[in-house]
């Protein structure tokens, strides 16, 4: 057999660096998108009425309309 040596801390900050990398995409395509940055305008336009947690949840919609769009 032979002995495999894996090192731990280089393995682990190469998947950090993916992660890292992967996060960045996704933020960069999310916010990218044109119902999202309407979405945001309108969370500074509403004020104190409009929380943080309606725009999570409309970006949650919005995301979802459109992945079922690709899916259909």
């Amino acid at each position: 057999m032979n002995n495999v040596q894996v090192n731990f801390e280089d393995t682990c900050k190469g998947f950090l660096e993916v992660a890292k990398e992967a996060v960045h995409q996704t933020v960069s395509v999310i916010f990218e998108d044109p119902g999202v940055q309407e979405l945001l305008v309108k969370l500074y336009q509403k004020g104190e009425n409009f929380t943080i947690i309606n725009l999570l949840f409309e970006v949650f919609m919005v995301l979802v309309v459109k992945m079922c769009s690709f899916i259909l």
